[in-house]
């Protein structure tokens, strides 16, 4: 009997095996499938998922052997089949000297054919195989040596998949379970699912492949995206896929696809790894009125959730302003008074005199200061005197700090429109002036704020650098996205329009709203109230 050499590296092989943790792990319905499959295929009673352990060959999975879950390496058959690149086949183990007098073959199982397709990880370890078993002689053809080595890849694919989520687990059970679901799910799913590496090869496929192409799964592993659409599905894939397998998630509109010709939406999210991407996810689905409408309802719940969140900040902007306004604005008030009625009392008294008008200089100062924490709050301009003049403000105060010209118009009466209306108008202008003052490189901006009869259109036009396209927005950066949601919450649009070296144009457009008037008069005697606060 011929015993196997170690492969080269072995401690390093070792690890990578250990690393998977496999080892000793309870059977999984995952791999047992696989196994069965592989028997099926191959046309034979046994079929093996081996990991060869320093000592042993341990099962992950056993068709066809009840009961045994490994056997000494010594006499394993996969010990030499890991020194392989290629399966690895000894048709007849009575006429092989390595093996005609092992204990495999001599006893039970009675070996007399194996096939094992070596596991080899990315890392290039051979850590096992995918190997089928007979009692007599016999040969594979070159199909059924073809499927092993595609149902190898999908242990392979799921031996790395499980590696991956091992490590951000918080639990094996949690992580087993969370794998059934997963599986089921699906299964289930109407939608298609797949896995593919990085050279479009699929390694893993829902059901619903099977009902979309009319093949059974197996026909299906191993095929490569290019191989299962038409020329012109394929070519309006091809920019996506390459975006994926640089980092990006990306959803598009495809061409129809299947034997029924049905439209789809397909999403990429790239499978990112310590070496980069190292496959795709894929996920299609029919573009129907049953989607459309769930997608919309999504949406409207994920928009009225922001703009929960949004009047929840600016209640919040609200209730701070006001406590600083009232409280702060009031001890002012009564401060200021003293240090006046101690210069005019005690102003022969040039030491205490001069200590009360540095008093009040602080007082002065702080009250700026205060003012302008407040107004990067919640300006109390647009409680006051509603958006028209805080818009307006609100240039002024950009134009005196940036050196921007800021030319500003408005027409029309703001004064009575609700305050989400308000709101969403100046946080919307104060958005564009930020964006003109950060990356425009204007030196000039006309405004122009209009109330006609059945809409409120907001223009905000730069004479700056312009851009070609629409400026990607980066994790943490915004803007537009706030905007053009405020504008739909509103029942409005956003509309941007630019040309390199020829600024940029933002037009913002919401109805009129059906509402009774503000009180006026309430209005008018919280703003004179505040009249003199803070100076």
């Amino acid at each position: 009997m011929q015993i196997a050499r170690l492969p080269d590296c072995e401690s390093a092989r070792l690890q990578s095996l250990a690393d998977y943790r496999l080892l000793d792990t309870h059977p999984e319905a995952v791999f047992d499938g696989i196994t069965a499959v592989a028997a099926q295929v191959a046309g034979v009673p046994i079929s093996l998922i081996s990991l060869v352990d320093k000592d042993r060959q341990w099962f992950k999975s056993s068709y066809g052997l009840p009961g045994v879950t490994e056997t000494p390496r010594d006499v394993a058959f996969c010990a030499h089949a890991i020194l392989q690149s290629q399966p690895f086949i000894v048709p007849d183990a009575l006429n092989d000297s390595r093996f005609a007098d092992n204990p495999l073959v001599s006893a039970e199982p009675k070996i007399r054919f194996y096939a094992g397709v070596p596991l080899i990880n990315r890392r290039g370890y051979g850590v096992g195989t995918l190997c089928v078993i007979d009692r007599v002689p016999r040969e594979l053809s070159a199909s059924q040596i073809d499927n092993l080595r595609r149902l190898a890849d999908v242990v392979l694919a799921l031996f790395e998949a499980r590696n991956d989520r091992d490590r951000l687990a918080t639990g094996q059970q949690s992580l087993l379970e969370s794998e059934r679901r997963l599986r089921t799910l699906i299964d289930a799913s109407p939608a298609l699912i797949s896995y593919v590496d990085p050279c479009g090869r699929y390694l893993l496929i829902n059901q619903t492949y099977e009902r979309w192409f009319g093949k059974p799964r197996e026909h299906l592993i191993g095929l490569t995206i290019k191989d299962l659409l038409d020329a012109e599905a394929y070519e309006r894939t091809k920019e996506p896929f390459a975006r994926a397998l640089r980092g990006e998630t990306v959803t598009f509109e495809n061409h129809p696809i299947g034997k029924d010709n049905r439209y789809v939406q397909s999403t990429f999210v790239p499978d990112i790894g310590a070496a980069g991407v190292r496959g795709v996810f894929t996920l299609a689905s029919d573009i129907s009125s049953r989607v459309e409408d769930e997608l919309r309802r999504q949406n409207e719940t994920l928009r009225a959730t922001g703009a929960k969140f949004r009047e929840d900040i600016e209640n919040e902007r609200k209730r701070i302003t006001f406590a600083l306004h009232d409280q702060l604005g009031q001890d002012l008030t009564v401060l200021r008074l003293h240090v006046n009625r101690i210069v005019r009392r005690w102003s022969d008294d040039k030491t205490l005199s001069h200590m009360a008008r540095q008093m009040g200089d602080i007082l002065d100062t702080t009250g700026i200061s205060i003012r302008r924490i407040i107004s990067d709050l919640r300006p109390l301009t647009l409680d006051d005197f509603g958006v028209g003049v805080a818009a307006k403000v609100l240039s002024r105060d950009i134009e005196e700090a940036s050196g921007v010209c800021i030319d500003f118009t408005t027409e029309g009466d703001f004064e009575n429109l609700p305050e989400n209306y308000q709101t969403g108008l100046y946080r919307m202008l104060q958005e564009c002036l930020t964006n003109v003052v950060k990356h425009a490189n204007a030196t000039e901006v006309k405004v122009r704020l209009i109330r006609a009869a059945d809409e409120i259109r907001l223009t905000v036009a730069d004479d700056g650098s312009g851009f070609a396209e629409m400026p990607q927005r980066a994790p943490g950066h915004f803007g537009l996205l706030g905007m053009e949601e405020r504008a739909v919450q509103l029942g409005g649009a956003v509309d941007v329009r630019s040309a390199p070296g020829e600024g940029t144009l933002v037009t913002i457009i919401v109805p009129v709203p059906v509402s009774p008037p503000a009180n006026d008069q309430e209005k008018s005697t919280h703003a004179v109230q505040r009249i003199s606060m803070f100076g």
